[in-house]
């Protein structure tokens, strides 16, 4: 499955997958939330979530900690993200204009809540597909995290960045995913970024 929105975003959550209006996606919701300088926003949803900063500076807040953060953009630097249990509250404080992918799942399992950087990253970036079918399918692959390295979450989840005129996993293909025993007990999604050089770029996320 895959879901593209090629508009600006608006300010504040923009919602592109819920569970009610997108059932196939097993109950995973995804949105982009843009802020401007000085912008503070609040999020305790009753779910397992993770805020995937896109670019920009922001202040995560979250069970007494804080951290300032900052990405270019998803292109040239790794992932910088927040992954959090059900009913965690989360203080967003924009440093700058930013966006923030925000993706949620139910989840009853209780974990820490941790800030992930590159390094913390089960793959960090890697690059996929090179020297296959005349580079067709050449792209970088970013893994946060798997039942691998959090047995707790129902997530497998990362970052996907295609090149330009490249194609999106393919050929197609199937990941074991660690402690899953049927096809609907994990939430696979991928935030896939398209580098279109001189063309907009385009966000999509896939299942």
């Amino acid at each position: 499955m895959k879901y593209t929105h090629k508009a600006p975003f608006d300010k504040g959550y923009n919602g592109m997958v819920s569970a009610v209006e997108h059932p196939e996606m097993m109950g995973m919701e995804f949105g982009v939330v843009k802020m401007a300088a000085g912008d503070v926003m609040h999020f305790d949803y009753a779910q397992e979530v993770v805020y995937d900063l896109m670019s920009g500076s922001v202040t995560f807040a979250w069970n007494g900690n804080s951290e300032t953060v900052t990405r270019k953009d998803v292109f040239h630097e790794g992932a910088i993200l927040l992954h959090v249990p059900q009913n965690t509250r989360v203080t967003i404080s924009a440093e700058s204009d930013a966006e923030i992918a925000v993706s949620r799942t139910e989840n009853k399992r209780d974990f820490a809540a941790r800030l992930l950087r590159p390094e913390d990253c089960l793959c960090a970036n890697e690059e996929r597909g090179a020297g296959q079918m005349n580079e067709c399918s050449t792209r970088l692959v970013r893994t946060f995290f798997d039942r691998s390295n959090c047995p707790e979450t129902n997530f497998f989840i990362g970052e996907v960045v295609h090149f330009p005129g490249k194609w999106s996993s393919y050929p197609p293909h199937q990941h074991v995913e660690p402690g899953c025993t049927t096809t609907s007990s994990c939430r696979k999604t991928a935030t896939v970024w398209q580098n279109m050089a001189t063309m907009p770029s385009r966000l999509r996320t896939t299942t």
